[in-house]
C-alpha cells in the first residue's frame, strides 16, 4: 500500500504543476468525504464518450479498439453507472457505489451474462473544477487475480475539459515492484 500511496503522491504532484495550487489533493485518507468527492467527480462525466482503448497483453502486444461509454449517476451521486461498448462486439455495464462499512468503492461488473464484484480503495482525488480533475483508486494489495497471478490493480482517471484519459496498471505480487500498464483509454465527450 505504501508504494501505491507514494506513486499516487508523485503523480499528484505532477498534476498540481498542471492544475495549479488551488486544487485539492488528498492521499491515503479513506474518509467518507473523500469517497463521496471521487464519486461526485466521476459523475461529472454524465453523457456519452467516444474514443479508443489500448489493451496490453502479458506478451507486450497492444490491441486497439473503439470504445463508446455512457455515464449516468443516481441522485446525490450514490451510484455511478457506466455502459461500455467495445468495438462492435462486447458490451458491459459497471455499477459503482460507496460501501460505507468497508470505506471503499464496490463495483458490480456485468459482462457475458455474468456478474463480477470488485472492491477498490480510495488513493487520491485532485480537482481544479468539475472539468479538470484526477482520481486514483486501487484494489487492496494482492487481492486480485490478473492473468492468473495475484496482483494489485490501480485505476487512474484524468478529465481535462471534454477529454478523459484512463489507465489500468497492474502490480504482480510475484513480479517487479513497479506497476505495469495494461490499458489506456482516451475519449472525448459527444456533443
Amino acid at each position: 500500500m505504501h508504494r501505491i500511496l507514494l506513486t499516487a503522491w508523485a503523480i499528484g504532484m505532477a498534476v498540481v504543476a498542471v492544475y495549479g495550487t488551488t486544487s485539492r489533493a488528498v492521499a491515503g485518507d479513506d474518509s467518507d468525504a473523500d469517497l463521496r468527492e471521487a464519486m461526485r467527480l466521476w459523475c461529472t462525466q454524465a453523457g456519452t464518450w467516444t474514443g479508443t482503448i489500448d489493451v496490453t497483453g502479458s506478451d507486450g502486444k497492444v490491441q486497439r479498439m473503439e470504445l463508446v461509454t455512457t455515464h449516468d449517476c443516481t441522485e446525490s451521486a450514490r451510484h455511478h453507472i457506466v455502459r461500455e461498448r467495445f468495438g462492435a462486439d462486447l458490451s458491459t455495464v459497471k455499477v459503482t457505489f460507496i460501501d460505507a462499512v468497508a470505506r471503499a468503492f464496490q463495483t458490480s461488473y456485468f459482462a457475458g451474462g455474468k456478474e463480477s464484484l470488485y472492491r477498490f480503495v480510495y488513493v487520491s482525488a485532485l480537482a481544479k473544477d468539475d472539468r479538470h480533475w484526477k482520481t486514483i483508486i486501487a484494489s487492496p494489495p494482492g487481492s486480485e487475480t490478473y492473468e492468473g497471478r495475484q496482483a494489485t490493480l490501480r485505476y487512474i482517471r484524468v478529465r481535462d475539459g471534454d477529454t478523459v484519459t484512463s489507465w489500468k496498471d497492474v502490480q504482480f505480487v510475484d513480479g517487479e515492484q513497479d506497476f505495469e500498464p495494461r490499458s489506456k483509454i482516451v475519449q472525448t465527450l459527444r456533443p
